[in-house]
């Protein structure tokens, strides 16, 4: 005879879900913290820079098939091959009141993949819809790798959790203004990427 559940079972299975969902969810504090450690991280980025470390300072560039990860990306680069670097890294994130650099990166990635979500152009879809492998032969080896990853960047931001673009989209102003102080685009579909340096 098949299991037949209780009632009483199928409700805490439910809660349990919901609450697992819930502490998956991006909060408002989190986000305020990503806004508030840019500018620092910005300057932190600059100084590597200055002494040869790259790696935290690079445009991201999305490719067919990865995960939109600007943060976790670099950080993963910069903790194999510069550790001291990332050291530095780490000490910021927990003066902001993060875990370590690995809760940054990925508060900071999500935060980043709603805010590309909610300033996609409307014709964005479109044009990822319209654009078909025959339209894009055509094009300049250029223009095609530029529109190959503009459209890489929209289904990207076509799959950010509704969740997520809930909590950012009113504090997007106080986002705007830390990409600002850092000296990052705040368009996200102006250079096809993350967050990139003006």
């Amino acid at each position: 005879m098949p299991y037949k559940w209780s009632i009483g079972v199928v409700a805490a299975l439910f809660a349990l879900i919901s609450t697992a969902v819930a502490a998956d969810a991006l909060t408002e504090d989190e986000v305020r913290r990503y806004a508030g450690i840019l500018p620092d991280l910005s300057a932190l980025g600059e100084e590597m820079e200055k002494r040869g470390v790259k790696e935290f300072s690079e445009d991201f560039q999305l490719k067919e098939g990865e995960s939109f990860t600007p943060y976790s990306t670099p950080l993963a680069r910069l903790k194999k091959e510069h550790p001291a670097e990332y050291k530095k890294v780490n000490a910021l994130a927990k003066k902001h009141k993060f875990a370590d650099a690995a809760d940054l990166a990925s508060v900071a990635d999500r935060t980043m993949l709603a805010y590309m979500a909610l300033n996609m152009p409307p014709e964005a879809a479109a044009m990822s819809a319209a654009m078909t492998p025959d339209m894009l032969a055509m094009l300049p080896p250029e223009t095609q790798a530029q529109y190959k990853t503009g459209l890489v960047m929209i289904k990207a931001a076509q799959n950010a959790p509704q969740a997520d673009k809930d909590v950012v989209d009113p504090l997007r102003p106080l986002l705007e203004k830390a990409m600002i102080e850092a000296g990052e685009e705040t368009d996200a579909f102006s250079s096809l990427g993350g967050p990139q340096r003006r």
